[in-house]
């Protein structure tokens, strides 16, 4: 998990700079641009990777041999489930801070000049809140699959699939189109607040409910 909040941030970074670099007669945005190129690879494909790998984590030893049996004798369904959720979206929380702070890192290294995005602080704190659906879901994915691989893939397969769903003009339909919406308003255009506050409230109390549910009443007591 740790090498996943460090390492892939840095190479979307890396990757996102020198698309910025090779594209300068078109990018002349300054820092608006640079920010576009960041967020083009980190909110389409790896920060939906990167919060699968986490949930995975989460939930990687209650999913070994008799783990599951100890932990239901100790805690109820709802604390597990709530309590996994907000370490997932701790951690996540700190990957898209990690994130602002190698754009601004890349930014002055590369010397980029002209203004500072002035909305950059209301595109984090919803782009913050837009991840912790993608936590919710993720965390509901990797309960239920005890694999390891495939949650990440259906996190993949998710993020290309929120864009999907903006270019269709759907952007509050998924989680990841949420938080695609959220870090991406220079380019796909001022998210309406409230509805994406509400699509937000709806996705995670959904999410958490049916994650409360089958811990509840499915056989996970046994599941040896």
């Amino acid at each position: 998990a740790w090498i996943a909040f460090f390492i892939i941030p840095v190479i979307s970074a890396a990757i996102g700079t020198i698309n910025y670099i090779g594209n300068l007669s078109i990018l002349k945005d300054g820092w608006y641009s640079l920010w576009t190129q960041h967020t083009l690879f980190i909110c389409y494909f790896f920060m939906p990777v990167i919060i699968g790998i986490f949930a995975g984590c989460i939930w990687r030893i209650e999913h070994t041999g008799t783990t599951m049996n100890l932990l239901m004798t100790l805690q109820t369904p709802t604390k597990t489930i709530i309590s996994k959720f907000i370490a997932t979206c701790f951690i996540t929380t700190l990957s898209i801070i990690w994130i602002m702070i190698l754009y601004v890192f890349a930014g002055k290294i590369i010397h980029i000049v002209g203004v500072f995005p002035t909305g950059i602080t209301s595109w984090l704190i919803m782009g913050i809140i837009g991840s912790y659906t993608i936590c919710a879901f993720q965390i509901f994915v990797s309960l239920v699959i005890r694999n390891f691989i495939l949650p990440v893939i259906i996190a993949f397969l998710g993020g290309i699939g929120g864009l999907v769903c903006i270019a269709k003009g759907f952007p509050y339909f998924t989680p990841y189109s949420l938080f695609d919406l959220a870090m991406n308003q220079r380019q796909l255009g001022n998210a309406d607040v409230m509805r994406f506050l509400v699509s937000s409230a709806l996705f995670i109390s959904v999410f958490i409910l049916l994650s409360i549910t089958y811990l509840s009443y499915s056989d996970a007591r046994s599941h040896e």
